[in-house]
């Protein structure tokens, strides 16, 4: 296992490691863990002599981790498997889930999103304020742009301190070289040394570095022996790049860090919005009963009203390596938490038929007068597979008649919080069954979705006012290939509409 692994190797042969694929009739092979193999590499990415390169070395290596990831069995074979979940089954799917991401899914960022999140999302900072030994955010920035500016345009590459700095023009070589080596680098001997298998993830209690499971994601850069640097493939950079500048940040001890950050998602997508001529409403309001409402963001297309509220929340490590209880507690933060909060923009809009927004004094009226109306949980990272349409609406529908208790007494108030929000969400569902009838039952879940910044910023792609993102949307809105991967399948529905010169 300690073979360099190279990214392009897997784009030789897509049709392994292209994510879940599975068929209506159950066909398939067992698939290749890519992601499990990139871990263990980035652990051995230096390796030890003697060393094993050949192609007898890769097939040994390829067939051993396919079996090993097979004794999971978390693969899906059939597009049936995601229906039909109950309040009983839901949560082991989950943790299956969850384990199938860990082997064989990898978490992207689209490289030119980079920059434009992280002044985005820090734009509550000066960025010219120095800082620790001296940086600013706007050199950490530079080297972060030559990082990914830096290699070819596929799979790994070797990048020197020296042609990084020459890249950064009035960065001053010594603050290139902290952020390179402090900032940006896993330092010797490297990433992963505590990681062994899908299912490790850290435990609180113990120091971080007695702490199990992946850190890779935490900085996109490998020290190599001889001084270099190893850049893997940009797009799994892309948001260790983000997650390095946090971390330093969060060095530095800054006030109310995460929640400012919380709050300047919300500004961020509202601004991007804008970009793309669409104007984005918030404010508070108070309903015709007293009830009292904000509105993070909300859209008005020609024949539907968008709600979107947002969540900082991420699925953490624990929840990746299949703890049930933090798989429930961070879907609980998110996106259980933000469709609690559209759903009653839903109901008091629906009995009152209008909001009546108010933000700096200023005052904005948004009539339904008789539009459909979306809701849209967006989160700042990646969910992985629990971002599709479809597990969304088992999740919440199995919610309708679920309770949890843990095993550990330490989480009672925790699930105390969770199970409240569960009552709150079926006193929800009553409201809104009494106002829309049975019409309204079926499709219960059906207007609710669940994204995250860089996915918006994909679906914003040629969008340029409240018409067209509608028609982003419902390019995927009724069609699930069952892959449980948002990119692949609204570039696939683009693709085939482009072809067949739909545009509905």
């Amino acid at each position: 296992l300690g073979l360099r692994f190279e990214a392009q190797r897997c784009l030789e042969n897509p049709g392994r490691f292209n994510g879940r694929r599975p068929s209506q009739i159950g066909e398939g092979i067992p698939q290749i863990p890519i992601n499990f193999l990139l871990q263990l590499c980035a652990k051995h990415a230096s390796g030890k002599k003697p060393y094993r390169g050949d192609e007898r070395s890769w097939r040994e290596l390829i067939a051993l981790s396919t079996d090993y990831a097979a004794l999971f069995d978390v693969q899906p074979y059939s597009t049936f498997g995601l229906l039909f979940k109950d309040t009983w089954t839901l949560v082991p799917f989950l943790q299956e889930l969850a384990l199938y991401d860990s082997l064989f899914t990898i978490t992207q960022t689209r490289p030119s999103d980079v920059m434009k999140l992280l002044r985005g999302l820090l734009g509550w900072l000066d960025p010219d304020q120095k800082r620790g030994i001296g940086w600013t955010l706007n050199d950490l920035f530079a080297v972060g742009n030559a990082i990914l500016s830096s290699g070819g345009s596929r799979g790994s590459s070797f990048i020197s301190h020296t042609s990084i700095a020459a890249r950064c023009s009035g960065v001053d070589a010594r603050i290139v070289k902290f952020a390179l080596d402090e900032v940006f680098s896993h330092a010797l001997p490297g990433a992963n040394q505590r990681f062994n298998k899908p299912t490790d993830a850290p435990e609180d209690a113990l120091p971080r570095e007695q702490r199990s499971g992946h850190d890779f994601f935490e900085r996109p850069l490998l020290a190599s022996r001889d001084g270099g640097l190893m850049l893997f493939e940009k797009a799994l950079a892309a948001p260790a790049i983000i997650e390095a500048v946090f971390t330093v940040l969060r060095s530095t001890k800054l006030k109310n860090f995460e929640s400012l950050v919380g709050e300047e998602m919300e500004h961020f997508l509202r601004q991007e919005l804008g970009a793309h001529g669409i104007a984005a409403l918030q404010g508070d309001y108070d309903d015709s009963l007293g009830s009292h409402g904000e509105c993070d963001i909300v859209i008005e297309c020609p024949d539907t009203v968008i709600f979107i509220e947002m969540k900082k929340q991420p699925l953490t490590r624990k929840a990746q390596a299949g703890s049930d209880t933090a798989l429930l507690m961070d879907m609980a933060a998110s996106l259980l938490h933000a469709q609690l909060q559209a759903g009653w923009h839903e109901v008091r809009i629906r009995r009152d038929g209008f909001l009546l927004l108010e933000k700096d004094g200023q005052r904005r009226r948004v009539d339904l007068n008789g539009r459909a109306i979306e809701r849209i949980a967006v989160t700042l990272f990646d969910y992985g597979g629990f971002q599709d349409r479809t597990l969304l609406q088992q999740f919440l529908q199995a919610q309708l008649a679920a309770g949890y208790s843990p095993v550990d007494p330490a989480l009672n108030a925790k699930f105390d919080k969770i199970n409240a929000q569960l009552e709150e969400l079926r006193t929800q569902i009553a409201q809104l069954q009494s106002l829309v009838g049975g019409r309204g039952e079926a499709a219960r879940f059906f207007n609710c979705w669940f994204l995250s910044i860089p996915q918006f910023l994909v679906l914003l792609d040629g969008v340029d006012s409240p018409a067209t993102l509608r028609l982003a949307l419902w390019n995927t809105r009724h069609t699930s290939l069952g892959t449980l991967d948002f990119y692949f399948e609204h570039a696939h529905m683009k693709q085939l509409k482009a072809v067949g010169g739909g545009t509905r």
